[in-house]
């Protein structure tokens, strides 16, 4: 039995943001056979339908895409959404994906402590978020600076992650970025992340146990070698999860808005979690270019004090865009 969700579409007249309107586009349907009307290269058709089917009982809830640029929140045409991903509209364009309120099971069983318990979170509202980490090309046009010039291993171009940036300098770019397009964007929770990171699935990694098929989906220490080893590749580069979102796993850490305690889940609540009230280090999720398969898991945690600053951190924005 197969079961899709077609995409709702946003009233263009009552989701105006500054000065141009928002639209939500109409996206190919999921079901639990994959996505339809797409295609592959015959060579790799049949692990992706695998990939975009980790259960029968999963049914893929993405919904629409819009730009976001420098200026203003700018309406997505259906050229710019079956555009390759890294076409950018405006001076600073980024991709959104919404994604649908949901329940998963957050943490793990196995993997470390700070993981425990695993347990059931409800997403009680949608947002968007980043269908990639923020770029260097993104970052010079909002902030006009370049953080990671002059660093080690550090991959280098428009395309390629912002990264060198604290978790003070992400929040410093979503404010900057929020007073040019007169909405608020902001990092996302560790919920939040970690629920769009697993896309329907309830394996390690975003579609499912097996590592050794990470290297499709990442940049980590299993498929990175010589100029591959350098912090944040291209985004976009290697395939999405079931949600269209890239580069959840490897590349580079991203910063969530969370502050860490390792025993947060243990008395953390059910619906929206988004952190301890206070501590001394931030949360930081899906691993990077120079790490193992383990750090890559969709349930990893990781955290550094809020000014600290690293050639793998980097972030992607996320934003809660409601109708007017």
């Amino acid at each position: 039995m197969t079961t899709a969700l077609a995409a709702p579409i946003v009233n263009v007249s009552k989701a105006r943001f500054g000065a141009a309107p928002m639209e939500v586009l109409q996206e190919p349907r999921y079901s639990s056979r994959g996505i339809a009307g797409l295609r592959y290269g015959s060579k790799g058709t049949r692990m992706l339908k695998r990939d975009l089917s980790v259960s029968g009982r999963v049914l893929r809830r993405l919904a629409g895409a819009v730009l976001l640029s420098g200026s203003a929140l700018l309406p997505c045409t259906a050229a710019e959404s079956d555009a390759p991903p890294l076409t950018r509209t405006g001076p600073a364009g980024i991709r959104l994906r919404r994604i649908e309120p949901g329940r998963f099971r957050m943490g793990s069983e196995r993997g470390d402590r700070d993981e425990l318990p695993r347990r059931i979170v409800e997403i009680t509202r949608p947002f968007y978020l980043g269908v990639h980490e923020v770029t260097q090309a993104q970052w010079q046009a909002t902030m006009g600076t370049r953080p990671w010039i002059g660093k080690t291993r550090q991959g280098v171009g428009g395309g390629c992650p912002a990264s060198f940036v604290s978790w003070k300098d992400a929040t410093a770019f979503c404010a900057a970025l929020a007073r040019k397009t007169l909405h608020e964007v902001h990092l996302p929770t560790e919920a939040q992340w970690e629920f769009a990171c697993r896309a329907g699935g309830t394996g390690a990694y975003c579609f499912g146990d097996n590592k050794l098929r990470l290297g499709l989906y990442a940049w980590y220490t299993g498929r990175a070698d010589g100029e591959d080893k350098k912090c944040g590749q291209r985004v976009g580069a290697l395939q999405a999860n079931a949600w269209g979102l890239y580069d959840m796993h490897g590349n580079v850490w991203e910063w969530c808005a969370d502050w860490f305690a390792a025993d947060y889940y243990v008395n953390s609540p059910v619906d929206d979690p988004s952190g301890a009230s206070t501590g001394s280090a931030r949360v930081h999720r899906g691993g990077l270019c120079s790490i193992g398969a383990r750090f890559c898991r969709s349930a990893c945690r990781d955290y550094r004090p809020p000014g600290f600053r690293l050639s793998n951190l980097g972030f992607r924005l996320a934003s809660v865009l409601v109708d007017k």
